[in-house]
């Protein structure tokens, strides 16, 4: 509008024929006929944009609505997805503790039983190796015992054939006399205590080796002079035909003359000592080997085995 007015406005200064304004006339017609072309036109530019606009904007609209549902959608996909991923979550925690408790339970269980076995295996072992030690103590000790036992029952066994041995002593009085305060104090303490002196007396030594059970006949010899009894009383032995030991006890610095020791050795049970500690042993050999009271069936009947046990 405002170039028609102002073409159609007077200029003095430009002014044209008539012809020519006709025909500027023709053309600005033209031109208006075509602006109102272009101006409807551009309504039509106008009216489809805002078409569009408002196509766009249902469009926007709807998939904004669209969208809006989509996430919805999504957000109760996932709502639903997390609800049952906690459900399902919580089942198999649920699942997990009840599997947890029953492996543990069973696990205990097997630990306890293991533990129990063990136990029992430990306690067979420790009552089997106590056992064998007891039974293993217990024999030691009863071989200690029966030894112990044994020891003791022969010092018994000794005792009583010391005590019991009789021993018959012919020397002179003063000699007895002298024995009794030393080697016979010492055979006493010992045990032998039954040792009976006499003077030299042939009928009389004869009628006590007949009625009296002597186990050991001594002859102290002195000298010389005591040679002729030493061999009387070896053939009262030998015509006797005792067996009772026969002890001739003679000092160091006196020897036997050769005739008079061929006949003391004719008597099978004859010895002779020329020390006190010579006779001492000689004694307690012969009165375990040679006493008579029968000390063997008396060890019997005192500690048969019935009887010990």
């Amino acid at each position: 509008m405002t170039l028609l007015f102002s073409l159609l406005m007077p200029h003095s200064a430009f002014a044209a024929p008539a012809e020519e304004t006709t025909k500027q006339i023709e053309e600005l017609k033209q031109d208006i006929q075509q602006l109102k072309a272009n101006d409807e036109v551009y309504k039509d530019i106008r009216e489809e944009i805002k078409n569009y606009n408002d196509f766009m904007q249902q469009k926007n609209t709807d998939l904004s609505s669209t969208f809006n549902l989509f996430i919805t959608m999504i957000t109760f996909l996932f709502t639903v997805i997390g609800a049952g991923f906690f459900y399902f979550a919580g089942q198999s925690k649920k699942e997990t503790k009840e599997e947890l408790a029953r492996e543990l339970a069973q696990s205990k269980e097997e630990s306890e039983r293991a533990l129990k076995k063990a136990q029992i295996e430990i306690q067979t072992s420790f009552e089997t190796q106590l056992q064998e030690m007891r039974t293993k103590t217990e024999q030691e000790f009863k071989k200690i015992l029966d030894w112990e036992f044994n020891t003791f029952k022969q010092m018994i066994n000794n005792e009583i054939v010391f005590k019991s041995t009789r021993i018959l002593l012919v020397a002179p009085e003063e000699e007895t006399k002298r024995m009794e305060r030393e080697e016979l104090m010492s055979i006493r303490q010992r045990g032998i205590d039954q040792i009976e002196p006499m003077e030299f007396d042939l009928v009389s030594l004869k009628t006590k080796l007949e009625s009296e059970n002597y186990d050991i006949l001594i002859y102290r010899f002195l000298d010389d002079v005591s040679t002729p009894d030493a061999t009387k009383i070896v053939d009262l032995l030998i015509n006797g035909k005792y067996e009772i030991p026969y002890i001739v006890y003679n000092d160091p610095n006196h020897w036997f003359q050769k005739d008079v020791k061929q006949k003391l050795i004719s008597y099978h049970w004859y010895t002779f000592a020329n020390h006190p500690i010579t006779l001492v042993s000689y004694l307690f050999s012969l009165a375990y080997a040679y006493n008579k009271n029968q000390p063997v069936s008396r060890r019997s009947i005192l500690f048969s085995e019935d009887k010990h046990e």
